[in-house]
C-alpha cells in the first residue's frame, strides 16, 4: 500500500535508529520502478538517516539517487548478483565488463565461501548467483544447464575450469 509516510513516522516514533526503504509497494514485487519520489519524501520528513534502495545498478545511478533525494545511503540488492563489479561499471562506457576468466574465477571463489558458510546446500543457494554470472558471459545452452542443474560441487567447478580454459578465453 502507499501508507509509507504513515509507516516511516510509526518507525520513527518506536525510536529506530534508521530507516531503509524499498521503493516498491508489496504488490509490485519486483515488478515496476521503485518510487524514488516516494523515499525522497521519507527523508524529508524524517529525523533519522533513511538509506534507499530499487533499481540501482551502477555508480553512477547510486550517486544520482542519493543527490535527488538526499538519502543517506544507498542499498543494492539484486543489481549486485552475480556482478560484484558494479562499482567498476562507471570507468568504461558505463559498462564494466570482465572478461571470461575473470567471471568463472569469481564464480569459484563465490561457490567457495557459500560452501563455507551454508555447507551441503552451498550449491543449491548458489544457482541463483550463478545464472546471473553466466549471463555475463557466452555460455552453451547445455553447459549452462549443467552447472544450473548439477548436484556436485566439485563437477561445477570443473565445468567452470574447462569453460575458463577454453580456447579464445
Amino acid at each position: 500500500s502507499r501508507n509509507y509516510l504513515e509507516m516511516a513516522h510509526v518507525l520513527e516514533s518506536s525510536g529506530v535508529a534508521m530507516i531503509s526503504v524499498h521503493g516498491r509497494t508489496r504488490a509490485q514485487g519486483y515488478g515496476g520502478q521503485a518510487d524514488w519520489e516516494a523515499i525522497g519524501e521519507i527523508k524529508a520528513r524524517s529525523n533519522v538517516p533513511v538509506l534507499g534502495n530499487g533499481d540501482v545498478n551502477s555508480r553512477s545511478m547510486a550517486l544520482e539517487r542519493r543527490r535527488q533525494t538526499g538519502v543517506d545511503g544507498i542499498l543494492i540488492g539484486r543489481g549486485a548478483m552475480g556482478n560484484p563489479w558494479i562499482f567498476q561499471s562507471d570507468r568504461q562506457d558505463g559498462q564494466y565488463r570482465p572478461d571470461r576468466r575473470a567471471v568463472l574465477d569469481t564464480m569459484q571463489a563465490h561457490l567457495r565461501d557459500m560452501q563455507q558458510w551454508y555447507g551441503e546446500r552451498g550449491l543449491m543457494l548458489f544457482r541463483k548467483h550463478a545464472a546471473r554470472y553466466l549471463d555475463r558471459i557466452e555460455t552453451p545452452a547445455a553447459t549452462r544447464r549443467r552447472l544450473l542443474t548439477g548436484t556436485d560441487p566439485e563437477e561445477f567447478v570443473d565445468i567452470c575450469l574447462d569453460l575458463r580454459d577454453a580456447p579464445g578465453c
